[in-house]
């Protein structure tokens, strides 16, 4: 099987929570997206989804970086549905 995802937009990011401690500055972002879904198998056949129909996707996303340095890349640390 074969997931195809297409990414239309975001609708909104939202910081919802954030911490610093022991050298580290955590950030929680809610996304609301909107994106199509679809499922194939190995013959092409639609399993699941539906290439028309655009659905919305609320992710919480959490990046962290060490606060010490002087780049601050943030990371990727966490993803959660709802």
């Amino acid at each position: 099987e074969m997931l195809q995802l297409t990414f239309i937009g975001t609708k909104e990011a939202k910081v919802v929570d954030a911490l610093a401690e022991n050298g580290t500055a955590e950030i929680a972002v809610r996304f609301v997206s909107d994106v199509v879904s679809v499922t194939r198998s190995a013959n092409d056949a639609i399993v699941a989804g539906d290439p028309q129909q655009i659905v919305e996707v609320i992710d919480t996303w959490t990046f962290a970086c060490d606060t010490p340095s002087t780049k601050r890349n943030w990371m990727l640390i966490a993803t959660e549905g709802e």
